[in-house]
């Protein structure tokens, strides 16, 4: 079933979704990542298995809306102000690149746009195994591709399997701002 979401964005359909990304955000040489956690029951697990105190990664714009991969709608703009209300503690992390490698994170994660939530890949997870599905992701598989099919790996692993504290300790993101 396709997201059937309205998007925010009147050209969305018309101009290739990372042009529409691209105009959202400020050509700054840099990307935006945001680590939450929550304390809902889900969260609290993947916290436990995966030895972090972040269980969920975003993509921020600039206008403060997120770009990720969530389980109810999958690859997805969502409402960073609503969003905010789910999250116990929130950190932001830049990740400093050319524009034209900015671009190509943007071009990458703008072609998974309402691809669906990974639930096999999540599972994989928690027992220690590879059940990565093909066109689906969650949260941090999704943002470890982008970075790695733009050029721009963030880790030395592939993406399959990546958790938010992997990403957490990659030498290349700079610590910005912890929200709450």
């Amino acid at each position: 079933m396709k997201n059937t979401q309205q998007h925010a964005y009147p050209n969305w359909q018309v101009e290739p979704r990372w042009v529409i990304i691209a105009q959202t955000l400020e050509a700054n040489n840099m990307i935006v990542i945001q680590f939450s956690k929550s304390n809902t029951i889900t969260s609290k697990l993947i916290r436990l298995f995966t030895w972090s105190w972040a269980s969920h990664v975003d993509f921020v714009m600039d206008h403060g809306d997120l770009l990720g991969a969530t389980f109810k709608e999958g690859v997805c703009i969502r409402d960073g102000l609503k969003e905010a209300r789910k999250f116990s503690k929130t950190e932001r992390y830049t990740v400093e690149l050319s524009l034209e490698d900015e671009q190509a994170v943007l071009r990458a994660v703008a072609s998974q746009m309402d691809k669906k939530y990974d639930v096999m890949g999540v599972l994989g997870i928690f027992f220690r195994r590879k059940m990565q599905r093909r066109n689906r992701w969650f949260c941090s598989e999704l943002v470890a591709w982008a970075f790695q099919e733009s050029g721009n790996p963030l880790l030395k692993q592939k993406a399959g399997r990546i958790t938010p504290r992997d990403l957490l300790m990659s030498t290349k993101l700079i610590h910005v701002k912890d929200i709450k």
